[in-house]
């Protein structure tokens, strides 16, 4: 009876702690949630000319590409989040500018450009110092990608080659010569 008990006990227990916990996972994520909320409530109470940025009724504008790598954002409204298209004029890699110069105009560069130690970019946004990081780190994990994918592929190819030099007999596999 005494270990009915403690099973029951600790069975009961058990189920308790586990929706216990999970309410307060659920609550704590609904507090993460409302602290935000208030965080830029009193943020804007705080700046009333400061406009939150929202992109509740935004849709892509996709705008013709006129200025050989730059495109010119003021043909799109308030309403539109321009998409920056860059040229195919080369066969380089083309990456947009996130800002444009004084005259409104988006430039795009060549991917050789980018953290390159030298501003080409109207803002210089090229050279930031935490894309420059993302980039570098992203370089290196597709490298290593591709040499891995590169290996593999050259045994695959190894091992067909061998399994076509075997042929099957009736006594076993030999080695044709």
């Amino acid at each position: 009876m005494r270990v009915f008990r403690f099973i029951f006990t600790t069975y009961f227990l058990l189920v308790f702690l586990s929706s216990t916990c999970a309410k307060n996972r659920a609550r704590f994520k609904s507090k993460k949630n409302t602290w935000r909320l208030r965080l830029l409530r009193k943020l804007s109470k705080l700046y009333p000319d400061v406009e939150l940025l929202s992109l509740k009724n935004k849709h892509n504008t996709y705008l013709p590409n006129n200025y050989n790598g730059s495109i010119n954002g003021r043909a799109s409204s308030g309403k539109h989040v321009p998409v920056i298209q860059c040229g195919d004029s080369s066969s380089a890699d083309l990456i947009a500018c996130p800002s444009p110069s004084a005259r409104g105009e988006f430039f795009c560069i060549s991917e050789e450009y980018l953290c390159d130690k030298r501003m080409d970019c109207p803002n210089g946004e090229d050279e930031d110092l935490v894309s420059c990081m993302f980039h570098q780190w992203a370089n290196t994990f597709f490298k290593a990608i591709s040499e891995s994918l590169t290996k593999m592929k050259s045994s695959v190819m190894n091992l067909r080659r061998s399994l076509e030099d075997m042929k099957i007999n009736n006594s076993g596999l030999y080695r044709s010569g």
